[in-house]
């Protein structure tokens, strides 16, 4: 993940990443092992710039994301 984290701060400069759904609970124990792939593998001073966050939706975020991602193509 930590990678992935990384490769997408290549691209995009963003303030904060957010982790969410069933594995946010685990953040605290994830966490330096997602600073470490991203001081090695994204943009210079990366770690310094950028916040890992959990989100708040617990394990139905993804859940929760699919429905309102339907809901909004069914209105268009």
């Amino acid at each position: 993940m930590g990678h992935a984290i990384a490769s997408l701060l290549q691209v995009f400069d963003v303030p904060l990443v957010v982790i969410s759904g069933g594995i946010a609970d685990a953040l605290p124990s994830l966490r330096p092992a997602l600073l470490r792939a991203m001081t090695r593998q994204g943009p210079a001073g990366v770690t310094g710039r950028v916040r890992i966050v959990a989100g708040t939706l617990g394990p139905d975020a993804g859940c929760i994301g699919a429905a309102a991602l339907h809901r909004a193509s069914v209105r268009t």
